[in-house]
């Protein structure tokens, strides 16, 4: 009894329970792109955020893009906004070599959207979710 128990804990118990977990708690945003959200946790959300954090994206998008981690923060952030997918992938190409100005400008001259309070709210938004908000959002 004790191994049928223990086979079903290992194939079905703790994956399953693992799959509800990473349906609450979503850290894959924060993990890929740490400054940014960092800074982001500090904005009022009222105006646009302060330079630091454009700069902080910078250097975020950067790194996920020399690490091969930008594709899975894009496609999570997408799941919230169409587009933010291309708009991170446009960004990293764009930033790929030395960039002058200040880092607010270099993002707006790379797409508009950067100078967008939603587009900022997105990356911002805390990743404990309901999975039926979730689902109720992405079907409208």
């Amino acid at each position: 009894m004790l191994p049928l128990f223990l086979f079903l804990l290992a194939t079905f118990i703790v994956p399953i329970g693992a799959m509800l977990g990473r349906a609450f708690f979503d850290r894959e945003v924060a993990e890929i792109m740490p400054r940014v959200t960092s800074e982001l946790a500090r904005w009022d959300g009222r105006a646009l955020p302060p330079d630091a954090a454009y700069s902080a994206l910078i250097e975020d998008v950067r790194a996920a893009r020399e690490a091969g981690t930008l594709a899975s923060a894009a496609t999570r952030l997408n799941y919230d906004v169409a587009g933010f997918r291309t708009l991170l992938f446009a960004t990293g190409r764009r930033l790929g070599g030395e960039v002058a100005g200040s880092p607010r400008e270099i993002l707006g001259a790379i797409d508009p959207k950067w100078n967008d309070l939603e587009t900022w709210a997105v990356i911002r938004r805390p990743r404990h979710r309901s999975p039926i908000s979730t689902c109720s959002r992405r079907s409208t």
